[in-house]
């Protein structure tokens, strides 16, 4: 991922659906995706840090407070959801407009706790 996508803001598209698979996986199609990615539960709880738009720095920051982060893994998850259009930059024609609460994910890495 280049230097300048860590610091571009980006959100989930509105195009992005959340589906089971045949053996209970979660798999995430877009309509400009052309095959269901499945996601794993670090997957998930990446995607529900774009529910608002983020840079993908300020989400990995985020999340090593709370988790143990692998850099290398997190960039390639990134790269594999915006080379499928599932994260979008914020100025796109199809990003959300939503001025909530920040989502919160139920799943997640390994607890520090």
């Amino acid at each position: 991922m280049p230097t300048d996508l860590l610091d571009t803001a980006l959100v989930v598209s509105r195009s992005s659906i959340v589906e089971f698979g045949i053996g209970g996986q979660l798999l995430l199609t877009s309509s400009v995706s052309r095959s269901a990615i499945p996601l794993s539960s670090d997957d998930l709880l990446v995607v529900a840090r774009f529910a608002q738009a983020a840079t993908p720095r300020s989400v990995l920051a985020d999340l090593r407070g709370e988790y143990e982060v692998d850099e290398s893994s997190f960039r390639s998850t990134m790269v594999r959801l915006t080379s499928t259009n599932v994260l979008i930059p914020n100025e796109a024609e199809d990003a959300p407009r939503y001025d909530g609460p920040p989502a919160r994910a139920f799943v997640g890495l390994e607890d520090r706790g």
